[in-house]
């Protein structure tokens, strides 16, 4: 039974799926700082560092993307997101995805 969580504008999911999801923000935009996404942000390496730890905690195996539109979430850097973690990436569609945390 893995975790999971998932980026999205979409905050239901937990209510159809009737599974706990963790989600790390309810907002995803980038130019009001809600996820900070520039290394000159000073919040950058924080945030970064929050959800690493989040992950860690909850372990997390699984985070899966549903967009609104295809390039809505291009500005997340996983790479510093999950540090030093392996992962892989699945592109079901142009709106989903997902993200498999393996060990490296």
């Amino acid at each position: 039974n893995k975790e999971i969580a998932l980026i999205t504008h979409y905050q239901f999911f937990s209510i159809l799926t009737e599974k706990k999801i963790n989600i790390f923000n309810r907002w995803y935009f980038p130019s009001n700082n809600t996820h900070p996404v520039s290394k000159e942000n000073k919040y950058y390496s924080h945030y970064n560092n929050k959800i690493y730890n989040f992950i860690k905690e909850k372990k997390i195996k699984k985070i899966y993307i549903a967009k609104t539109h295809p390039n809505e979430f291009q500005f997340i850097n996983f790479k510093d997101l999950l540090k030093n973690s392996c992962f892989i990436e699945k592109k079901y569609n142009e709106i989903l995805h997902s993200i498999n945390i393996e060990k490296c």
